[in-house]
């Protein structure tokens, strides 16, 4: 992306209207102490902060302070946080780190930079938000995901690397605006500049972005395949092949394995009561559609009912004469109809 060095001008006008669009720009991590703080950004590594803040509330009731942190077994937290994403590591991380909390530094979690880098899972990101948000000091701008992928959007910074755009949004911002900054860029991420697909014509800084013309140039261009403008389609315009990527979606078979292969909609994954006459297969209890489609045909298999000289033929046995009437089915399309017409 377009990262010429940005103008004072431009600078300043950057900040004027982000501040405006997002005058309440905080820290969406949910948290009542510090440690807890600590504890959140830890887990929200390589994860959002909804999430998050879904997993948290359990685990903050269970373990309130960095004692109970630390002692808490390696196995429940892991199940505790397994939805974060990276758990195993993650759980070592959080009981390692509130561990040195409570040994070191008595329960309190460090106010300064140099202290705080030195627990386990935490770098100067980490720090940066626990300075800036608990404690009130800048000493940095945290750069997530968000901050990295918008400041070589906006032509702040040519650096790749985190550290490296900290340095450039430390040069050009004052040090009272560290914190807002970090604050604004990621609001803005989640909420415009997305990283697929950024909403540049509904970008409040659009005029101000070297890289909202080029996304938006892109967005006009026409899909692959698809007739230029100012022509008349031709007589077999690919609508058909664009859908089969190539293949042509009038083979049956084709057809039948791309359905096969899609997940089942909500309604096929109800669970049903399967009758009398399958409970021999698949006994009494409730289960999904699927599942029973399933069981059926294993045991088919298993009690060599299949027909071997055309596979896709069975013969159903006396247990299942009532749900196929004793006739042979053609395919798993055609013995699911059947079982679908006898489960409540």
């Amino acid at each position: 992306m377009p990262s010429s060095e940005p103008t004072l001008k431009r600078l300043k006008k950057l900040a004027s209207t982000l501040a405006a669009t997002y005058p309440d720009a905080k820290c969406e991590l949910n948290f009542e102490s510090p440690i807890q703080l600590l504890v959140a950004v830890i887990l929200s590594a390589q994860c959002t902060d909804k999430r998050v803040n879904l997993v948290t509330p359990t685990l903050f009731r269970r373990c309130p302070d960095a004692r109970t942190l630390a002692e808490i077994p390696q196995k429940d937290l892991e199940e505790m946080i397994h939805s974060t994403g990276f758990y195993r590591n993650k759980a070592k991380m959080i009981r390692a780190c509130c561990r040195a909390v409570t040994e070191r530094f008595r329960g309190r979690v460090p106010d300064t930079m140099k202290e705080l880098i030195t627990l386990d899972g935490v770098g100067r990101k980490t720090a940066n938000v626990i300075l800036n948000v608990v404690w009130g000091k800048d000493e940095g701008v945290c750069v997530d995901t968000h901050v990295l992928r918008l400041a070589g959007r906006l032509g702040l910074s040519r650096e790749t690397t985190p550290e490296g755009v900290e340095r450039d949004l430390m040069r050009l911002f004052s040090k009272e605006q560290w914190g807002d900054v970090s604050h604004w860029l990621i609001w803005h991420g989640r909420r415009r500049c997305f990283a697929r697909g950024p909403d540049c014509p509904g970008c409040e800084v659009r005029r101000l972005c070297p890289s909202a013309k080029i996304f938006m140039e892109k967005s006009k261009k026409p899909l692959r395949g698809a007739p230029k403008s100012g022509r008349s389609p031709p007589r077999d315009f690919p609508e058909r092949r664009q859908l089969s990527h190539g293949r042509s979606s009038t083979n049956p078979q084709r057809r039948r394995n791309r359905i096969m292969a899609r997940k089942p909609n909500a309604a096929f994954m109800k669970p049903v009561q399967p009758d009398a006459a399958l409970a021999a297969v698949v006994g009494s209890k409730a289960i999904p559609r699927t599942e029973l489609t399933k069981k059926l045909w294993a045991y088919i298999r298993k009690n060599g009912l299949q027909d071997k000289k055309n596979k896709r033929n069975i013969n159903a046995d006396d247990a299942l004469k009532a749900v196929f009437g004793g006739k042979k089915v053609v395919s798993m399309f055609e013995m699911t109809k059947l079982v679908n017409k006898h489960v409540k």
